[in-house]
Order: C-alpha cells, then structure tokens, then sequence
C-alpha cells in the first residue's frame, strides 16, 4: 500500500520464564497419592476374591492304589477282620480243639475219614488261624491223599509258624506227591537242617533227590546214613536204586542180593535185582531171581514184570523168551503185585506228629 512502510518485523520477545508457586506444586503432589491408593485397594480386593475362590473348591482326592476299584465311589472290601477272644473263650476253644481231635481219631479208626475231616473243618470255621486245627486237618487230607487241598494249608500253617517241623515234613511229601520236585526238595532240605540227625528226615530228602533225579545227592544223604549206623531195609533199597539209576549194576546188584537173602520178601528187591542182571546181558541170573520170585509171588506177577519196558534189551533172548512161555501156561488171573502197604489210620492214631507217611517206592523206570 502506499505510504506504508514495509520494514522489517521487530524479533520477537522471550517470554518469560515459568516459576510454579509452591500451593500449585502440593496440588501436583497430592493427585499422585490418590493414584497410589487406589491401585493398592484394587489389590487388595483382588487378593480377596481369590481367596474366596479357593476356600469353596474342595480339597482334592487321594490317588487311589493300584489294587483300588477304578470306579472312585466304590470302596474295596476291608478284610475281615479276626475277633479277638477273651481268655475264657481260649481255655473253652482249646478244650474244644482236643475234643475235635479224639473224635476225629476215633472217626478215623473206623475208617470214616471224611467224616474226620468235616468235623475239622467246622472247627476251622469257628477259629480259622487255630493252628492246632491246621495241623490236624493237614494229617488227615493227606491220609485221604487230598493233597492239591494240604498245600494251601501248610502253606498258611508254616507262614503262620515257620518252626513247626511236622509242617515242614508234610509239606515236602506234599510236593513231592503233586510232582513239584524241585520245591519237594527244598521243602525236605529245610526240614532236614532242623533235625540233621533223624533218620526218617535223611531218607525222605534222599527220596525226593531220587524222584527229581538228583542222583549224586540222594547218594549223599543215604552214605549219611549208613555212616551214622541207622540204616534200615529202606535206606539200603533206595541206596540200590540210586545205583541202577546211576548205571552201576554191579554196586546195585550187591545191594539187592543181600536184601534178598537178609531180607523179608519183597517184590521190589526181586525186580530190581533181575533188572540189574538184565542190563549186565546176564540172563542166567535174570530167570534165577525170576525163579525164586515165582515161589513168593506167583507166575502172574512174575509174567507181567517179563514184559515190562526195563526189560525189553533180553525179551529177544531165547532163554527169557522160554521162560516166559512156561510161565504163561502157569499164571493165575487176577493176581496182584504186592507192594509196599501204606499205614492205615486204624493202625496208629493221628495226632499233631503222625507216624511218617512215606510214598511207595518207584521201581526204575
């Protein structure tokens, strides 16, 4: 515009430097500190409503063992548990025990062992952890040969009293009669380090070392024997099937003959011996002993060993073969081989230590 200067600007001024008064700083200051309580009353109020979760939730289960049902509100079965009896009651059910005893004896020796037998076990029912009970039902369960049911029982008698040593002899003849030879031996072993000095412990672990076919061993408890000087018919018998089992005939063969000249008659004695001949390929000696056992036994029995599977190496001989044609035309039917008898109850009673109950022996086969 005309007459209008266009100079320049004048530079702008400073402004003025701002100095806050010390009622607007408290006013600063005091807002901060309604900032900083207000976050620790919200944390306080979040730490309760936590708690307050965690205090409704109920506490967890246990885990279950194993063994438990799967299904958590099933409970498994308590044992039963075994009331305990007053002193009284103890007196009255051990007079009772030795009641049960007689009677079951007396039961036995007339022949009525499984009536014997029922009145055990309703006994047992009364007190199942009476050992005496136990003991006595074992005795006569292997008299009726029931012995697939006295397992478990001197199983549970010898768990509840290791030291009771007719537990220990019946369990051994136990598992030798079911054919569990390796634990019949271990059985007759232990039975046999409490009493290392008894006869009848000595033979019955040489029986079982024979049935298992541990020869050697057998051989170990029957020299036992005889060096302690308390050998008997048995022990020498066993002795001479440890030989043939062995295959020494000759040691054998001198066992047998002097049983059978020393000896009662036995047909065991008589077989055995014929057969330690046959092996030898002495057939002279066979028909001989065969000869002499006609005489006690009979030509039926006789006939009947004559084809037996011990002696098939000399059934071609021709004297054997002619032999046993005569004695073909002499047998008498039906006649039984004799062989060791068992004891019957009516012989012995049977209390808590029985006489020993021994199985028959095994000709070698």
């Amino acid at each position: 515009m005309p007459g209008r200067s266009r100079g320049r600007r004048p530079p702008p001024q400073p402004l003025p430097h701002y100095v806050p008064s010390r009622r607007s700083h408290r006013r600063s200051w005091n807002g901060g500190w309604w900032i900083l309580a207000l976050l620790a009353a919200l944390a306080v109020f979040a730490i309760f409503l936590l708690k307050r979760r965690f205090e409704q939730r109920p506490p967890p289960a246990p885990a279950a063992p194993a063994s438990s049902p799967a299904n958590p509100q099933v409970a498994a079965p308590a044992p039963a548990a075994v009331p305990a009896l007053s002193l009284s009651e103890l007196r009255e059910l051990s007079a009772r025990v030795t009641d049960v005893q007689r009677e079951a004896n007396q039961l036995a020796a007339r022949g009525l062992l499984a009536e014997a037998v029922e009145r055990i076990e309703r006994l047992r029912q009364r007190a199942p952890r009476n050992l005496e009970a136990m003991a006595l039902l074992s005795a006569y369960l292997l008299e009726q040969r029931r012995f697939a049911e006295a397992r478990p029982l001197l199983a549970e008698l010898l768990e509840a009293n290791p030291g009771h040593l007719e537990a220990r002899r019946r369990y051994a003849l136990t598992l030798l009669e079911l054919g569990e030879f390796r634990e019949a031996y271990d059985a007759a072993r232990w039975y046999l380090e409490a009493m290392p000095g008894d006869l009848n412990a000595r033979k019955l672990a040489a029986r079982v070392a024979l049935e298992g076919g541990w020869h050697e061993a057998a051989l170990t408890h029957l020299r036992a024997i005889i060096e302690a000087r308390q050998e008997d018919v048995e022990t020498r018998q066993l002795l001479a099937l440890a030989y043939l089992r062995l295959g020494q005939n000759v040691k054998a063969v001198a066992q047998l003959t002097d049983l059978v000249r020393s000896g009662p008659p036995d047909p065991i004695n008589y077989y055995n011996l014929a057969l330690a001949f046959a092996r030898q390929r002495q057939p002279s000696e066979v028909i001989q002993t065969f000869t002499k056992a006609v005489e006690l036994f009979g030509a039926g029995v006789v006939y009947q060993w004559m084809g037996d599977e011990d002696f098939k190496s000399i059934q071609e001989d021709p004297l054997f073969r002619t032999f046993r044609a005569q004695l073909s035309q002499q047998q008498v039917p039906d006649v039984v081989m004799l062989m060791p008898r068992r004891p019957t109850v009516g012989e012995r009673e049977i209390g808590l230590m029985p006489a020993p109950l021994m199985k028959d022996l095994p000709t070698l086969r």
